[in-house]
């Protein structure tokens, strides 16, 4: 039922014991319509009815300005037919105005659907292609936007400026996400600026606590304490070396001057075997 409309028919029949009733009588009380459970009042005009059976209520404009329209017919006096509820869940869209959507769709350009999907500072490419102007677009996004430090797009900025400029940078064996990947047999020490270092603003490493880095099932070692919020551990060749080769779960702790332990870091730890060197 299309919602504040009049002059929509509704059909219905009546019925007794199963039979439906023929042109069924109809009073004044009879049918009652409620909008949105507000209660119920006596239709505007009453249902009209033929010799088949059925019965048409033509609702009026008020009858139909509400979310749920429920009518109900009941015929108090004779019991002549039982009692019969409707609901309708009404709809503001026309047929008229799905049409008139589609007659619109029809005049929009690819170049007017291009400029809503890619934001015009991206709109890179002409209109005529859009799978290349997406792929486009999302490139430029990730490589001018997207480049916070540990997203994709820093990522691939940072591999594009070293296989353009055909140099090697050392990468932190500390990732981001506070997971380590070492190699066997490496130095890993501050005068080289390879010291493992993790640190959050939310610690509070006291002055005269230690720094305890245990590799579980493999190795415990003393790291440092660099700040506050900073914790680190410097480890030599031979310390490497004599590292399992493997994936371990490791934990970087605070041990306070009381004894007492704080896990800082709890993560992963990759050691990868040591390289056979070759023979020049």
């Amino acid at each position: 039922m299309r919602r504040n409309t009049a002059g929509q028919l509704v059909t219905f029949s009546l019925y007794k014991s199963g039979d439906r009733i023929a042109n069924p009588t109809r009073a004044a009380g009879d049918f009652t319509r409620d909008l949105d459970g507000a209660g119920q009042g006596n239709v505007t005009t009453l249902p009209t009815t033929d010799a088949a059976g059925l019965v048409f209520w033509y609702p009026s404009q008020p009858e139909t300005n509400a979310d749920v329209v429920t009518f109900l017919a009941n015929d108090a006096a004779g019991d002549e037919w039982e009692p019969l509820t409707i609901s309708f869940v009404t709809e503001t869209e026309t047929l008229g105005t799905i049409a008139a959507l589609i007659a619109a769709l029809n005049d929009v350009s690819i170049a007017q659907i291009w400029g809503e999907l890619v934001p015009a500072a991206y709109g890179v490419g002409t209109a005529g292609n859009i799978l290349g102007n997406l792929a486009a677009s999302v490139w430029e996004i990730l490589t001018a936007t997207l480049t916070t430090v540990g997203s994709i797009g820093n990522y691939i900025v940072t591999k594009l400026a070293l296989i353009t400029s055909g140099s090697v940078v050392f990468i932190s064996p500390v990732l981001t996400s506070g997971n380590v990947q070492i190699l066997q047999g490496d130095v890993y020490e501050d005068v080289d600026g390879r010291r493992l270092e993790w640190s959050s603003a939310g610690w509070a490493i006291g002055a005269a606590s230690t720094i305890l880095v245990i590799i579980r099932g493999t190795k415990a070692f003393t790291g440092i304490r660099i700040s506050g919020t900073e914790a680190g551990l410097e480890m030599t060749a031979a310390e490497t070396a004599a590292l399992s080769v493997g994936t371990f779960d490791f934990y970087v702790q605070e041990v306070q001057a009381d004894g007492e332990h704080i896990t800082l870091v709890d993560g992963k730890w990759v050691t990868f075997p040591l390289p056979v060197p070759l023979t020049p």
